[in-house]
């Protein structure tokens, strides 16, 4: 993909999210998948640890059995390398998994997933209530896309559960996109929104 940047030098809102999805996508699950012919898989009892910005270098003691996704493309990126699905998604009526139904030997239920928010709020409770060994979010975009999310409650969550492992890449270079989200308007235009 050829880059282009605006005027100013910083990426345009389409690279941004490209770039973003292309990054989440490649990084998301680094660690994670079954490759037993790699020799990198920890002996049994022996911790491993897995890098990505922003949340840095992530320990596990054995490999998470149950995780919460961001989103819905998130959990697709975990269904397509075979883990069992999340145990939560934002907007789990958002999560259109009817597609799956077309595919042989792959079924993913949502009946039992918790949405973490309705709005642009989010009770830091719920994390307890889905109880995830790995949250596969950017904490940063957590924060900042929801009121009622604090550093203190991030760090509590990870001592206490399970850590955060993702990147929204846009989260920190597209703040029109913050914005939006917390305007709780879908962008569907070249020009940056004004919460009112």
């Amino acid at each position: 993909m050829e880059r282009s940047t605006e005027a100013d030098g910083t990426l345009s809102r389409r690279e941004c999210v490209a770039y973003g999805g292309a990054v989440a996508s490649a990084g998301l699950f680094a660690g994670c998948i079954d490759d037993s012919s790699s020799g990198d898989e920890p002996a049994d009892g022996e911790s491993y640890s897995v890098t990505m910005e922003p949340v840095g270098e992530v320990s596990f003691d054995s490999v998470p059995e149950t995780w919460a996704a961001n989103n819905g493309s998130w959990a697709d990126m975990g269904i397509a390398l075979g883990q069992d699905p999340p145990t939560s998604a934002w907007l789990v009526n958002r999560y259109h998994t009817q597609y799956y139904d077309e595919i042989p030997g792959v079924d993913v239920d949502t009946s039992d997933m918790i949405t973490l928010s309705n709005d642009a709020s989010i009770d830091p409770e719920v994390f307890y209530e889905m109880d995830a060994d790995v949250h596969v979010m950017d904490p940063n975009f957590l924060k900042n896309r929801f009121d009622g999310v604090e550093q203190s409650d991030i760090d509590e969550i990870e001592q206490r559960l399970g850590p955060f492992f993702g990147n929204s890449i846009f989260s920190s270079s597209c703040s029109f996109l913050l914005q939006a989200y917390k305007c709780n308007i879908f962008v569907t235009d070249l020009q940056p929104y004004v919460c009112s």
